[in-house]
């Protein structure tokens, strides 16, 4: 699974335009804390087609299949995935992919979302085509959405339960029924963003007070654990897994609630280790949406003014690369990425825009 966020793209987005493949402009506005590694001047960033109007990028898989949301010259949104033909990139709507949006892809070409109005959450299979409402027909009523899926065909989501969000499942089997997951405290909401190869899934829970916690939920072979809270995972989320179990997201710096500052964070192997601060590009501001096998991360973060946002890479080995946005554009940000491919190179997926006008889906290639 290579990323669990969706890119929230509203109604009033314009028409996007196309550009070029460019080298990722860095300059002193991208520079990142302690000193770390500025991009390399060979990440290049390329913008994706659309069905007409913009469009944002939300994951994308070993196989190079990037999926998200367009935006069409209807002004209606759409389920979309993006594949590499003869050199070029095209674009194409999923069955039934009208009013939806695309969150995840997993190794086998699984893609799940959400669709309709009210939303539901979508299966859009690799073998078959078609479309799959989640959840047993009966029971299972919206709105609800779908953000990640493992390689087994396990999805995590969430649903609306009135002023509640509740955190599900919908494991494979006879009609794909959703499963509530344990809250951290009775009434009080919860939601699933990540799910990793075991079947353990991450996301946020509040407590009692209504203070956010980093949490993952585990399977005993017959029910779902209550949540366990990720470690100083007090004011923070997990956002997405990786196939070993490996979380990113976002936790409080400082002295919470007041003084506090978010920053991109990494959880190896909860349970293990502690926490890791990712820094940021120079802004007070990080968070992590997506990780691929190697702990790779990417999300965004605020510059040096704190003016707008920018796409980054983290490795341990590199620190903190910024993904520049496309010529003209200011603001990126990065949602999905892939694992190492043959030559070396990774994807990174995610959109480009000016800081309030239209968004471009792009994919960035970093060596």
């Amino acid at each position: 699974m290579k990323s669990t966020r969706l890119v929230a793209l509203a109604a009033c987005f314009i028409a996007a335009c196309e550009s070029p493949t460019r080298s990722a402009e860095v300059g002193e506005d991208l520079t990142p804390l302690a000193a770390k590694p500025l991009a390399s001047p060979s990440i290049t960033v390329t913008a994706l087609p659309s069905l007409g109007g913009a469009a944002g990028a939300n994951g994308i898989n070993d196989g190079g299949t990037i999926v998200g949301q367009s935006i069409d010259a209807a002004g209606s949104g759409n389920a979309v995935k993006w594949t590499l033909q003869s050199g070029a990139w095209t674009v194409a709507q999923l069955p039934d992919g009208l009013y939806g949006s695309a969150a995840a892809i997993n190794a086998t070409g699984n893609i799940v979302g959400r669709g309709g109005d009210p939303h539901r959450a979508v299966l859009w299979p690799a073998a078959g085509g078609g479309s799959v409402v989640l959840g047993c027909a009966a029971f299972d009523f919206g709105p609800d959405a779908a953000v990640a899926i493992n390689s087994g065909g396990t999805v995590a989501g969430y649903r609306r339960d009135g002023s509640i969000t509740r955190a599900v499942v919908w494991r494979p089997g006879p009609g794909l029924c959703r499963e509530d997951l344990p809250a951290l405290v009775r009434g009080m909401s919860a939601d699933a963003r990540g799910i990793d190869d075991a079947g353990n899934v991450s996301g946020h829970a509040y407590d009692a007070a209504g203070k956010e916690w980093a949490v993952r939920w585990a399977f005993n072979g017959t029910s779902w654990n209550p949540p366990d809270t990720l470690k100083a995972g007090l004011y923070a989320g997990a956002w997405a897994s990786n196939s070993g179990g490996d979380i990113a997201g976002s936790a409080c710096l400082g002295t919470p609630p007041s003084g506090c500052q978010a920053h991109a964070v990494l959880w190896p192997r909860p349970g293990n280790l502690v926490r890791t601060d990712l820094g940021t590009l120079g802004g007070q501001v990080s968070a992590a949406f997506a990780l691929n096998s190697t702990n790779e991360v990417v999300g965004w973060s605020l510059t040096s003014r704190n003016r707008s946002t920018h796409g980054f890479i983290w490795s341990t080995t590199t620190g903190m690369r910024g993904l520049g946005p496309l010529k003209g554009d200011s603001r990126s940000e990065a949602y999905g990425v892939n694992n190492a491919q043959s030559n070396g190179s990774r994807q990174v997926v995610g959109f480009s825009s000016v800081n309030s006008g239209t968004q471009r889906a792009v994919v960035w290639t970093v060596p």
